[in-house]
């Protein structure tokens, strides 16, 4: 089990991004550095936390075919 965070896009139908973070990992959703913009690009970011070690920031980035970023 774990964690589902995922950005869709909004009014329009299919497409959207995800991450799973395995529940044995401490994560959470960094929304203000994700997003959806239509016919460019969808992207959700997420902060894996660790007391040990440095923290580990993960994108999942999808780029429309054809679209200029």
């Amino acid at each position: 089990t774990g964690m589902m965070y995922y950005q869709n896009r909004e009014n329009e139908k299919g497409g959207g991004v995800a991450l799973y973070i395995c529940n044995t990992l401490k994560s959470k959703g960094m929304y203000n550095m994700s997003t959806a913009t239509a016919d460019v690009m969808e992207m959700i970011t997420v902060e894996i936390t660790s007391e040990k070690t440095k923290n580990i920031i993960i994108s999942s980035i999808y780029r429309a075919p054809g679209s200029c970023i």
